[in-house]
């Protein structure tokens, strides 16, 4: 049970005091990141500075973590550099040596220099001692709380009042057993405590170099230690590691982030949260990043979608949270956290379509409709009627926008504002439209994954409608027959290099632009077997350059897959060199045989491979 801070405070008061004599050691429990050694740090200080010493070199308080330390000489050593910490300095250490007049002068031993260790000093003037990282140690468990307590004594004249810091739920194993059975003769009382969280909060705040980061942060102070203190265990190591992410963020991405507090509050909550669940496990990377696919899930219960269930659970605890609208893509959140790697572009993309980043009047239509919920009524009519002059004037030309534009409007008609009465037909013609004007993007990726289930950033409404699903196939199909058009022509392009005798090798080592912002990647299939054989052999020489990279593309992109469509071709394209090579004189046959092997049998070799395989 947490201690109130008060309660605390006071008992700590009595305990301190040189008046109160007692045999036992006080142990401070709380779990990592809880600040536990920042309270007790921040409590001596107070205390040190109402009890001062005479002598400024010589400490009232003695703090020791045992964090790696492995015999009591490490504890010995470790104190004497606490109890006089000039003689431990950097310079000292540099110097190699201690000099004995001014231990003598300093500590009041005569020793002598060529024999001195910082262990043999015993002579420490210091009234309490505090022992961090108990269950850090690399002490035997037992031999170390035998060592704490040969430092107590009720007499101070004999002895030190001692504190101990420990996270007890992390003391494992033998370690724990030992633990427990020599604890009562060591530990006389326990508190749990916490440090003060709108303290540390400003503290961490004031260390933010953004200057508009650091506004934002305190201006949003209370909204954020609310999220901070429903996960139920608040770790201050997460609290600070989030402000931290969230400054770099603020610095790094699309300086309009930095003018709009509305959307530097969204970010900031949502970095509190994640940043606690993510470091004590509560969320993955991957829930994170598919965040939107289980918030717009269709709820069956824990048993038949159990993933979904806990991560909605988790995040159900943090009301002040906007789930949905995080600012920046979640996907780039949970990579920032996760491994300290900022997609910057992807970012940076995904605000330059904000409303709250780049207004309402700059931001897709659609974009705006996604945040409906948080529109005033005015708000709302204004973008319901440009969503309706865009549709008419056919401005949807992406898939990943026509499926947004789709999951709204079946959502609105749920929420009582039918904008169509037939969504399905509304669609289905739109999508006839761009066909026939040939604009439709041949995005296909848009149907595959990761992308299926959303389109910038943003996850689909209405995703789990038996209206979405006919809408999605419509214009899937549409899409795969826009692609095939789009790699036709971008086939016939590179038909006309081949004939101008334009280098383009490097052309099928990367996807071919089909306009639009789309890329696709089998294109090959759609040329002529003896047009390519006749650029293979022009001049009646073999390009083993174009052949090389012809062999490249199949290393790189693989024989499975997106390239699966040009197997065909490739075969047919091999059996018509081979059969020219061996028409041609020796001892050129020969060499033109060998060389169409080398190239070619690895590639198609893969490719039955990948046949069988898939």
């Amino acid at each position: 049970m947490e201690n109130t801070q008060a309660g605390v405070v006071e008992f700590l008061d009595y305990f301190c005091d040189e008046r109160t004599k007692v045999d036992y050691a006080l142990l401070i429990n709380a779990p990592w990141g809880a600040g536990k050694t920042r309270f007790i740090g921040d409590y001596i200080k107070r205390h040190d500075d109402k009890n001062t010493r005479t002598d400024p070199l010589q400490p009232n308080t003695l703090f020791v973590s045992l964090f790696g330390l492995k015999t009591s000489g490490e504890v010995r050593d470790a104190l004497f550099a606490a109890a006089h910490p000039y003689l431990s300095s950097g310079i000292a250490k540099f110097a190699g040596t201690l000099s004995s007049s001014l231990i003598d002068k300093y500590v009041g031993l005569k020793i002598d220099k060529d024999t001195f260790k910082a262990a043999d000093i015993v002579k420490i003037d210091a009234k309490i001692i505090v022992f961090d990282d108990l269950e850090r140690t690399a002490i035997p468990m037992g031999e170390a709380l035998g060592l704490i307590n040969s430092f107590i004594d009720a007499d101070p004249s004999k002895g030190f009042k001692v504190i101990v810091i420990a996270n007890e739920q992390a003391i494992k194993g033998e370690a724990r057993a030992a633990y427990l059975d020599q604890k009562e003769k060591v530990i006389g009382r326990t508190l749990t405590v916490q440090a003060d969280a709108a303290t540390v909060f400003d503290e961490f705040a004031s260390e933010m170099p953004t200057p508009a980061a650091k506004t934002a942060a305190l201006s949003g102070r209370e909204a954020a230690l609310r999220v901070f203190q429903a996960s139920g265990s608040p770790n201050f190591r997460s609290l600070r590691q989030a402000l931290a992410d969230f400054d770099r963020l603020v610095d790094k991405l699309d300086p309009r982030l930095a003018a709009s507090p509305q959307a530097l509050g969204k970010l900031l909550l949502f970095l509190v949260a994640v940043g606690v669940e993510m470091r004590r496990q509560g969320l993955s990377t991957e829930q994170v990043s598919g965040l939107d696919e289980h918030l717009n899930r269709f709820m069956l219960g824990p048993e038949e979608q159990p993933e979904t269930y806990r991560v909605r659970t988790t995040i159900g605890a943090y009301a002040d949270v906007d789930w949905r609208d995080p600012i920046v893509p979640t996907e780039v959140l949970a990579d920032l956290i996760a491994s300290g790697i900022l997609d910057r572009n992807n970012a940076d993309a995904h605000l330059s379509t904000h409303p709250l980043i780049v207004g309402p009047a700059s931001s897709p239509s659609w974009r705006v409709m996604w945040d409906w919920r948080d529109l005033s009524p005015a708000e709302y009519h204004d973008v319901r009627n440009r969503v309706i002059e865009d549709l008419a004037a056919g401005a949807f030309k992406r898939p990943g926008e026509i499926l947004h534009v789709a999951g709204l409007i079946i959502e609105l008609a749920l929420a009582d504002d039918p904008l169509f009465p037939d969504v399905v037909t509304t669609f289905k013609r739109y999508v006839d439209e761009r066909e026939a004007a040939g604009d439709l993007a041949p995005d296909i990726r848009q149907f595959e994954e990761p992308e299926r289930d959303g389109f910038g950033s943003y996850g689909f409404r209405s995703i789990s409608s038996e209206a979405f699903g006919e809408i999605w196939r419509y214009l899937r199909s549409a899409t795969e027959y826009a692609q095939a058009e789009a790699l036709r022509t971008a086939a016939g392009d590179f038909l006309a290099s081949l004939n101008a005798n334009e280098p383009v090798g490097d052309r099928l080592l990367r996807p071919v632009d089909l306009g639009g912002g789309c890329e696709g990647d089998a294109f090959l299939h759609n040329l002529d077997v003896g047009v390519f054989a006749d650029a293979v052999l022009r001049r009646d020489k073999l390009d083993k350059s174009l052949l090389m990279a012809l062999a490249r593309r199949y290393t790189f992109a693989g024989t499975s897959g997106s390239l699966a469509p040009e197997r065909d071709w490739v075969e047919a394209l091999y059996a018509e060199l081979r059969a020219r090579a061996t028409a041609a004189p020796a001892p050129l046959s020969t060499a033109w045989l060998q060389a169409l092997a080398y190239y070619f049998e690895p590639v198609v070799d893969n490719f039955k491979r990948a046949t069988v395989t898939g």
